[in-house]
């Protein structure tokens, strides 16, 4: 089995690992941005918006002039609720304004109507804290927001680990928390799991060293008896 350090981005690799399989399982709540229709007619946006229209009519005899009676396509509703957050030991309540972005479904409404942006056509639209809507979104951010901290507490647990047990190798992590072995590329474990051929050749060199001094040991101790017997 070969030692494979763990470099900088081989430990980025793990760590953008784990927080992908972590969005697997716990993938990111879409907000009900498609119920930005379903808001203005809630709360008679859209009926006001055509008495709007009809009355400019009215009032101009079917010549309304351009920059009144310019229309264009609505590009978000956004819904608002103040809400109460805490209340402090002095008995004063603490408030937060609360919005989200919904789709404005590229309605056609007066453009006086979404003041002068040019680049964003939204129309703000107060709702209650019961507002259906207003709770959905609500519940969407508050599970993206604990599953995001839920990545973050995870990838610092393998940041801890390496810290506290001073890891600085694959092996020494598998050995240390074997569960890992999900996260790290597969390119990384196969390399890790082979066979070093080193240990190998050390050790045919060593058996061949110790053959020829066998070798040698024996021409030496023939010499020795020869030489033995000549000196008779």
């Amino acid at each position: 089995m070969k030692t494979v350090r763990l470099s900088g981005s081989l430990l980025d690799d793990i760590r953008d690992n784990i927080r992908n399989a972590h969005e697997r399982v716990h993938p990111e709540k879409s907000l009900p941005t498609e119920e930005g229709y379903e808001v203005l007619e809630r709360y008679g946006v859209l009926e006001k918006i055509d008495k709007t229209k009809t009355l400019l009519q009215d009032l101009w005899e079917g010549q309304v002039p351009y920059d009144m009676g310019k229309e264009v396509d609505l590009d978000n509703v956004v819904i608002k609720c103040e809400l109460a957050t805490n209340t402090d030991s002095e008995g004063e309540t603490h408030y937060e304004m609360s919005s989200f972005n919904l789709s404005g479904g590229g309605l056609r409404i007066p453009a006086f109507v979404v003041g002068d942006s040019y680049y964003n056509k939204s129309l703000t639209v107060p709702v209650p804290s019961d507002d259906a809507t207003l709770v959905k979104c609500q519940e969407a951010q508050m599970e993206n927001e604990m599953n995001a901290k839920n990545r973050r507490n995870q990838v610092e647990q393998f940041n801890t680990l390496i810290d506290e047990h001073n890891i600085t190798t694959l092996n020494q992590l598998l050995k240390a928390a074997s569960w890992l072995e999900a996260y790290i590329p597969a390119d990384r474990l196969q390399k890790m799991n082979e066979k070093d051929d080193r240990v190998k050749r050390v050790q045919e060199q060593r058996e061949f060293a110790d053959d020829a001094m066998a070798d040698i040991r024996e021409t030496m101790l023939e010499d020795k008896l020869t030489g033995d017997i000549f000196n008779e």
